[in-house]
């Protein structure tokens, strides 16, 4: 019985460390800071799960030419990629509320239709992640320049996914 109530105190000690650090940075960061970063991690959350997606289709795919240190490091160089994309996509709504917080627009409308663009936005980036990963998977190359030619033809690509809709898994 001693045993789970040290557990118990150690769990609630730790609890109230994670409660005291969350209202540390809550009471130094303002509030639109605090949601871009928790939206950035989110952002980054996600699309990490996208590239563990692409890290397992090519395991399964191309099971003989695994090189584990460069396929990890492949998975570094797409996190970071991904980190910038996230950031090049935030700053603009970091700008638009540092706007509104310099002239103090406490209005819900103008939070709340930022807040429908960011979802919007991560929306439209996540399905081209996720066509990326599709593409990747049938033509072993990532999208590129080419994929712009093939936007007079949507039937074409809309038969690739018909025909092949496990390249959407």
């Amino acid at each position: 019985m001693s045993i789970n109530k040290n557990i118990k105190n150690i769990n609630d000690n730790i609890k109230e460390f994670n409660t005291n650090i969350s209202n540390i940075v809550k009471s130094k960061l303002p509030l639109q800071l605090q949601y871009i970063l928790s939206v950035y991690f989110l952002g980054l959350f996600f699309m990490l799960l996208y590239r563990f997606a692409g890290y397992a289709i090519h395991c399964f795919v191309s099971f003989s030419d695994i090189n584990p240190i460069l396929l990890f490091r492949s998975l570094l160089v797409g996190i970071r990629f991904d980190s910038i994309v996230l950031c090049w996509i935030l700053v603009v709504f970091l700008i638009a509320m540092a706007i509104g917080a310099v002239f103090n627009i406490n209005k819900k409308w103008f939070y709340r239709s930022l807040h429908i663009l960011i979802c919007f936005v991560f929306v439209i980036v996540y399905c081209l992640i996720a066509v990326d990963l599709a593409y990747f998977t049938y033509f072993k190359s990532h999208i590129n320049i080419i994929v712009l030619s093939w936007v007079q033809s949507p039937a074409y690509i809309s038969s690739i996914i018909v025909r092949h809709p496990v390249v959407l898994l």
